[in-house]
């Protein structure tokens, strides 16, 4: 079986698109673990109220690798050109901007108008894609984490080693929330309310640790 051909297939136990954990220093896309993703803005109050209840936990990405391979018998696996660059395009919009050219930001209430014309002159994307990844370093690695039954698929974790960036697709929801807790929050995280920090915070509070 291909296990690349159902990474994007819509699954009611599963999450339907890549959730990715991420750092401090840009946007991130965080996980959608089922219907019910995270919220920004709505979130925001809560966020506000538990950042004095959370303490910094962070582990690095070399202790998630091991966690991975002891517990969930991870297996490496070499990605298809297209989806290492997709990866690599969004490791560098998120955690390497500086090198990329950006069109002037938006105003507070932009137009449609300008909004397609950002959209037409945002080339980031592309880029991304296009930049060497040898010139940031970036060690890229996957694995898959094998099936526990007949009617489930892998999971695929992909690490980016330098930056710490990872992303989990295909996971069944339980498996994601262990890896969010897992893996923690820096003080940086919490500081500045970071995505990494807020899959944290939601995923304690549907675990219990928090009135929603």
């Amino acid at each position: 079986m291909n296990i690349f051909k159902w990474i994007f297939s819509k699954r009611s136990n599963r999450a339907c698109s890549i959730g990715i954990i991420g750092g401090a220093d840009g946007p991130t896309c965080i996980f959608a673990a089922n219907k019910n993703t995270l919220s920004y803005p709505k979130g925001q109050t809560f966020l506000k109220n538990v950042k004095s209840k959370l303490t910094a936990n962070c582990r690095t990405v070399y202790e998630l690798e091991k966690h991975l391979i002891a517990n969930y018998n991870a297996v490496p696996v070499c990605l298809p050109k297209k989806r290492e660059e997709l990866f690599k395009a969004n490791v560098i919009m998120n955690k390497f901007r500086q090198v990329l050219v950006l069109p002037e930001p938006l105003g507070a209430r932009p137009i449609k108008k300008q909004l397609l014309k950002y959209l037409q002159n945002d080339t980031s994307f592309e880029q991304a894609r296009n930049y060497p990844a040898e010139k940031l370093g970036l060690e890229i690695k996957a694995y898959i984490l094998p099936f526990s039954s007949a009617d489930e698929c892998e999971a695929v974790v992909e690490l980016e080693m330098t930056s710490g960036y990872i992303s989990i697709t295909g996971a069944a929801k339980e498996v994601i929330d262990d890896l969010i807790i897992w893996y923690g929050i820096s003080e940086e995280d919490i500081a500045n309310e970071t995505p990494r920090f807020a899959a944290y915070a939601y995923t304690l509070r549907e675990q219990g640790f928090f009135k929603p």
